[in-house]
């Protein structure tokens, strides 16, 4: 049985006589790997139940542990630009006797109900 894990916030692995690595991973942790898409590239996806210490016990293979270090090396996504809510387009007011200035688009509708830019 492996040795309780302790929750120092980094991942002990072991490998067993078959190759495969075992990973213990602190519950605080587990929750970073999910959000940074540690698990990316890997068939099947680990899925874990919490230990009775909380951390989460994972078995890869070496191909699956080689992939799951080159994710954890990645640099994560930054997070996306809130849009500007300050900024709302107001419609603008035309009168139908407004002669349209050089450089405008003047809009008409044709009898077929399109309309020419």
């Amino acid at each position: 049985a492996p040795a309780p894990a302790a929750d120092d916030g980094s991942i002990s692995v072991s490998q067993d006589p078959s190759g495969d690595f075992n990973l213990s991973i602190p519950a605080a942790l587990w929750t970073t790997i999910q959000q940074n898409k540690g698990f990316d590239g890997i068939e099947p996806a680990p899925q874990s139940k919490p230990e009775d210490d909380g951390s989460f016990s994972v078995k890869l293979t070496p191909a699956q542990f080689a992939k799951f270090q080159e994710n954890q090396n990645r640099k994560p996504e930054p997070e996306p630009e809130p849009a500007d809510e300050s900024f709302t387009a107001e419609p603008l007011a035309v009168t139908a006797d407004q002669a349209p200035a050089p450089g405008d688009i003047s809009v008409e509708n044709d009898p077929s109900g399109n309309y020419i830019l």
